[in-house]
């Protein structure tokens, strides 16, 4: 049967792949559509931020350009977007390391418009320190970038408590046809910055933060994305807030140097031994060391399905790399003769352990049994329809799961045709949760590369997830009472980060799901009870959540899965002002 599904697959995939290559998918908005919704959604904001009244804040704003000193016009044009701002700035401070005050044009070194500063992050400190006071801090952005009209404003109108973390803002830039396009980024995303950088520009740092993060930061427009780099990997704990807003636009002429970046990277990991790096067109692949290397429980369940079983095994046997497994099958309630002798064959053989749980089908029951039963430090939850692909997909979850703060790893997941079937999981589609970038074809990179690179969501799906022992019984492994076919892994993911834990969707590992084969429809009158109290149970239990989801954004729908803007009348405007 997988064959056959496969030779019928071929035409959708080359289907699929005519229609990537025009920038088409399902439920996706044109380029011209998004400019359209984005144009409208600037519109309602304009609208929104007028009605807040002139409420005035006491915090202080400076502006803080990381300079350019090679060409002029960067700094030039910047200075003009803070000179149309709705709200003067207290400060702006031009910051370049080094004595390189000598190449400060003539036009710019007699304005009064900023202060310069030619040193290091205590020279920086003290002039904002006189300019502002100790209780404040700056808003850095790089010299080219542009300031929204009403950036200062807004972060003028945030209260004075909200400026005393770490926090960054979301970005636009315009395209060839002039037209604008949002970047509207998630909640902090550690994975997502070590892999593509996707905060560039935008950051404030309040005073007290000032020395500790900025000492021997890298000139240039890599100084933003290594400095957070640098801050996550000194604390991975440590609370970095994102505020929902557009305030600051990157024109696509100011370059980023991604090489300088990943070489502060390597620097970062590869020199402590933490891991080993590889790029891959515009992203970093991180490959997170696993030496000595623990043993892995590979837990299948399965109710006959002798055939799918098969090619499971078989490709897990012949193309994982990863040396330390075991293969947990767990039987549940099967009476096909035929598929209880292979099983029981292949547990003769040392190819498997074999366990028998004799009960109605309950997909948490089942997990948690078989967890009792294995030796691994490491779970890995497999479904009997998962088929490897890449031989180095375990080796790559492993490194993660390993991490201190990790909890869930979950894979890329393909359907047969080469459209992706899990790629993450975000809260809020249908009222409940889906599947990031489902039915993208496999090599898309997707919204912000999210498709492409490894990144933090706050679910992933356990057709395919590894975890520590240690954390999955921390949390009480998989609710057995409440969710006993669906959702469970969504549950079991949100009880993880509420521990304080990330989850994290390895774009690196890629097998294959032959969903459409084995998932039975809720086609009873008992099924789809079962079904909508489960449902239920999740929107109770995780309404925040559902509400806005910190690895997705306010103003994406939640109408599809292809990462498009929402209708303007639909985003909840006080939600962007806020920090989150």
């Amino acid at each position: 049967m997988k064959d056959v599904l496969r030779a019928s697959a071929r035409t959708r995939a080359l289907y699929l792949r005519c229609m990537g290559v025009l920038g088409v998918f399902p439920g996706v908005p044109t380029q011209a559509e998004t400019a359209g919704l984005y144009a409208r959604q600037l519109q309602r904001r304009s609208e929104m931020f007028a009605r807040l009244g002139d409420k005035q804040a006491s915090a202080k704003i400076a502006v803080v350009i990381i300079d350019r000193p090679e060409d002029q016009d960067f700094t030039r044009s910047t200075l003009a977007s803070i000179g149309e701002q709705s709200r003067q700035p207290d400060a702006v401070v031009v910051w370049r390391q080094g004595d390189q005050e000598q190449k400060v044009t003539p036009e710019i070194s007699e304005t009064n418009a900023f202060s310069l500063v030619c040193g290091d992050a205590k020279a920086l400190a003290a002039t904002l320190s006189n300019v502002v006071g100790d209780d404040c801090g700056g808003f850095f952005i790089n010299a080219g970038d542009q300031l929204k009209s009403d950036s200062v404003e807004m972060l003028a109108r945030l209260a004075k408590d909200d400026l005393s973390c770490i926090f960054y803002v979301d970005t636009d830039s315009t395209g060839e046809a002039g037209e604008l396009t949002p970047k509207y980024y998630p909640a902090w995303n550690p994975d997502l910055q070590l892999s593509t950088a996707y905060v560039r520009t935008g950051l404030w740092l309040p005073a007290t933060e000032l020395q500790s993060h900025l000492l021997d930061v890298t000139e240039g427009p890599e100084a933003i994305a290594l400095l957070l780099i640098r801050t996550y990997l000194q604390d991975r704990y440590k609370v970095i807030r994102h505020l929902p807003l557009v305030l600051v636009a990157q024109p696509e002429t100011v370059s980023f140097g991604l090489d300088r970046f990943n070489e502060g990277v390597d620097r970062a990991l590869v020199s402590a031994g933490k891991a080993e790096l590889a790029e891959q067109g515009n992203r970093l692949i991180v490959h997170w060391n696993v030496s000595p290397e623990p043993l892995v429980s590979i837990v299948i369940p399965t109710r006959n399905a002798k055939d799918l079983v098969q090619t499971c095994i078989d490709s897990i046997v012949t193309k994982t790399t990863y040396p330390n497994y075991e293969i947990i099958l767990v039987s549940n309630n099967t009476d096909d003769p035929a598929c209880a002798e292979y099983f029981s064959a292949l547990a003769e053989r040392g190819t498997l352990k074999l366990l028998h749980y004799n009960k109605p089908f309950n997909y948490s029951a089942i997990n948690n049994f078989a967890v009792s039963h294995v030796k691994g430090s490491v779970l890995a939850f497999l479904n009997n329809d998962i088929e490897v692909i890449s031989p180095d997909w375990l080796t790559f979850m492993v490194g993660h799961a390993l991490r201190s703060d990790i909890g869930g790893v979950g894979a890329k997941l393909l359907y047969p045709d080469n459209r992706v079937q899990h790629a993450g999981v975000v809260m809020g589609y249908g009222g409940g949760a889906g599947h990031a970038h489902k039915y993208y074809p496999r090599d898309h990179q997707g919204y912000l590369q999210r498709l492409a690179a490894t990144n933090n969501y706050s679910a992933v799906t356990a057709a395919c997830m590894l975890i520590e022992r240690n954390k999955f019984e921390a949390i009480g492994g998989f609710n057995e009472q409440n969710l006993a076919v669906a959702f469970n892994d969504v549950d079991l993911c949100l009880r993880l980060t509420q521990a304080g834990l990330r989850n994290v969707y390895c774009a690196e590992a890629v097998l294959y799901h032959h969903e459409s084969i084995s998932r039975g429809a809720e086609d009873t009158a008992e099924k789809q009870r079962r079904f909508q109290g489960e449902v239920d149970f999740l929107k109770t239990q995780w309404q925040c959540i559902i509400q806005a989801d910190p690895a997705y954004h306010p103003a994406l729908t939640l109408m599809n899965e292809g990462f498009g803007l929402g209708e303007p009348e639909a985003i909840n405007f006080n939600s962007l002002v806020r920090l989150r």
